[in-house]
């Protein structure tokens, strides 16, 4: 089966610079990237990955048998880059979609997601546009339980916190709310699991609706106590299986941070608890049939 899609994903200039936005690029849409400077060995990786779409692109949209040498990751969860991030030592690697245009060493994306869930010792912070344990684009859809079953397992076995919030706008599909409903249905007695959910809305007048595509939370992020991922892609099966998209790992758990210094991991968990405490998020509700109507959208 062929690429249904070319997702946002990583960005190189002058061999120096590397930007991993989750971006529609837009002045009407909420985002959350990450633009790392004067960091060649990381930039060289990125656009690797740049490479690899530029190939698939010339060769008339089929990637080749076999990927060359050249194209082989600089970087993986084994042998992380070593860099520094402001100042404070990281240990850092990207990660591609799908497996099969992922050349030799390259982390798979979605086999990324899931370690940094079970990498997690307290909590896990999602901000993604879209969550569907569903073949999105698929007929008939099939039910895909990958990233969902890892969620459950991390706040009802491990005790971990999850907080999950999504977006509600114009291509919200209804049946996410429903899945998210049954995730947080699990922190009800007995089971307790720590498990909590939140919409977050863009408000909109009238005028601002009829930018198509426009006026939503677009972010694709995720922090834990130890670690922060920035994706491209929207966790439905189709977007880690027949989407080219990209990701990126940053663990600086056991650095040391001087006085004025701060992790990309705590500037990433202040950002989603800015969102999550806003008058722009609210909590999901067990009861709710249809919880992001056309009226909040």
């Amino acid at each position: 089966s062929g690429l249904l899609e070319l997702k946002e994903s990583a960005l190189k200039t002058e061999n120096q610079e590397a930007s991993l936005p989750t971006v529609v690029f837009s002045l009407k849409v909420k985002e959350v990237g990450l633009s790392v400077e004067d960091c060649s060995c990381l930039a060289q990786d990125a656009f690797r990955i740049f490479e690899v779409y530029w190939s698939i692109g010339a060769n008339g949209g089929s990637p080749p048998l076999f990927w060359p040498a050249r194209l082989a990751a600089l970087s993986s969860a084994d042998r992380p880059l070593q860099l520094k991030f402001n100042g404070v030592p990281a240990r850092v690697y990207l990660s591609s979609a799908p497996p099969q245009i992922s050349p030799h060493g390259r982390a798979d994306d979605l086999a990324t997601v899931l370690s940094v869930i079970d990498d997690a010792q307290k909590f896990v912070y999602i901000s993604v546009m879209d969550y569907l344990p569903l073949s999105e684009f698929t007929e008939p859809p099939r039910f895909w339980p990958a990233i969902d079953s890892d969620l459950r397992a991390a706040a009802c076995t491990r005790g971990v916190q999850v907080r999950m919030m999504v977006s509600c706008w114009e291509h919200s599909p209804a049946s996410m709310f429903t899945f998210l409903q049954s995730l947080l249905v699990l922190s009800r007695p007995p089971l307790r699991c720590n498990i909590e959910v939140k919409i977050f809305s863009v408000p909109s007048t009238p005028e601002q609706r009829k930018t198509p595509f426009a006026r939503v939370n677009h972010a694709k992020f995720m922090v834990t106590d130890r670690v922060v991922y920035i994706g491209t892609s929207n966790w439905s099966e189709n977007y880690f299986t027949h989407t080219a998209g990209a990701g990126l790992v940053v663990n600086q758990t056991g650095s040391e941070v001087g006085e004025d210094q701060q992790t990309l991991q705590s500037q990433a968990e202040e950002l989603f608890l800015r969102d999550w405490s806003s008058d722009y998020a609210s909590s999901l509700s067990l009861d709710a049939v249809d919880f992001c109507p056309p009226s909040r959208r």
